[in-house]
């Protein structure tokens, strides 16, 4: 994939991916070529927050907030049989950059966790 526009030549050299970053290469390239591609874009008002809230917490608690409401947000796609498989549970993994590469932290029963974070006064 090209991070770049095509009239724009690459300089330097290739360098192969190991370990950690050659697996996560892996499987995200398997899921681009699998998975249909949406994107949800939405809009929040941030200065309606009260004091010092944590913005991913924040959305931790929304993405939770909307699995809920629409199922389909937390399901497995099978291509090869043409189902959906939709969950109950929310497990959720956040993508992080590092020095060392791209991690994604499993937050295993986040639907739990969610109500932890963030009390449930607070206004999405």
């Amino acid at each position: 994939m090209r991070a770049a526009p095509p009239t724009v030549s690459a300089s330097g050299q290739p360098e192969q991916l190991k370990g950690v970053r050659r697996n996560m290469a892996r499987v995200m390239a398997d899921a681009h070529a699998r998975v249909v591609r949406t994107t949800i874009v939405d809009d929040a008002d941030l200065h309606a927050w009260l004091g010092k809230q944590d913005i991913t917490a924040r959305t931790i608690r929304a993405i939770v907030t909307a699995c809920r409401i629409e199922p389909a947000l937390n399901a497995w796609f099978d291509d090869a049989n043409l189902s959906l498989t939709k969950h109950p549970h929310v497990d959720l993994g956040i993508a992080v950059d590092t020095p060392d590469g791209l991690f994604v932290p499993a937050l295993p029963g986040a639907r739990a966790l969610s109500a932890t974070l963030i009390p449930a006064r607070c206004e999405l």
